[in-house]
């Protein structure tokens, strides 16, 4: 699984990491999307 979309500014922490995640969504093309409130970004993932 890789990072395919970033979206918002990282305070702490690298691609793929997290530190506060508000919600998770996923669409009809097998995306990930998840949404992290501390580090104010979008980071969507494919298979």
């Amino acid at each position: 699984m890789e990072i395919t979309l970033q979206h918002g500014e990282t305070k702490e922490s690298a691609e793929g990491q997290f530190d506060a995640v508000h919600s998770i969504a996923t669409d009809n093309q097998d995306r990930i999307y998840v949404a992290d409130r501390n580090n104010d970004r979008i980071q969507v993932f494919d298979s």
